[in-house]
């Protein structure tokens, strides 16, 4: 199936579905004084659905150590790169015709890490959203102090910290269905 942006009105009023649909972003990267370089991108649907590509276009040798050793002794040498023209366009083909609610944890580089691979905001697909909902954020609103968090069994890999994302929020919707109005008693 071809793929377009939606740049035409009736198109997108046709193809795109109305239902937002959830889903959760993480990213690994190498950030340096010349910029910042995408290593890993993961998605996850609420439903579990993911989606998980290593970027065939990083410079390890530009890392810090922290990264050599949190985030690039964790890929294995046999997991394929991709360049990141594909990897833009297999997230799109992930999110498909719908509007999606992105979600991440701290979110802030994994957004724009997004953004740049579309060439900035003003370049995104019509049915994505212009800003990523940031989950550290829900969880001080809602005051879920960090030793509350569900556990995370393989931190600094995108897979996995996708996953958690997805998993944080679900806690936090509880949190937040338990603490609202209806589900108390005067």
């Amino acid at each position: 199936m071809a793929f377009s942006y939606f740049n035409q009105e009736s198109e997108k009023n046709h193809l795109i579905s109305s239902k937002k649909a959830n889903i959760y972003l993480d990213t690994e990267f190498i950030f340096h004084p010349a910029g910042i370089e995408l290593i890993s991108l993961a998605l996850v649907r609420d439903n579990g659905e993911a989606y998980y590509a290593i970027s065939a276009e990083f410079h390890p040798e530009k890392a810090d150590e922290w990264v050599k050793s949190q985030v690039l002794a964790q890929l294995r040498p046999e997991e394929p790169r991709k360049p990141l023209a594909q990897i833009k366009a297999e997230l799109v083909a992930f999110v498909g015709y719908q509007i999606p609610a992105f979600w991440a944890y701290f979110a802030t580089y994994d957004w724009f890490l997004v953004l740049q691979l579309f060439g900035g905001m003003a370049h995104l697909p019509c049915n994505f959203p212009s800003y990523c909902g940031e989950l550290r954020q829900e969880a001080d609103r809602l005051n879920l102090a960090e030793a509350q968090y569900p556990p995370n069994p393989k931190p600094h890999h995108a897979q996995w910290d996708a996953q958690w994302n997805r998993h944080l929020h679900q806690v936090l919707r509880s949190l937040e269905k338990e603490n609202s109005p209806a589900n108390t008693c005067n």
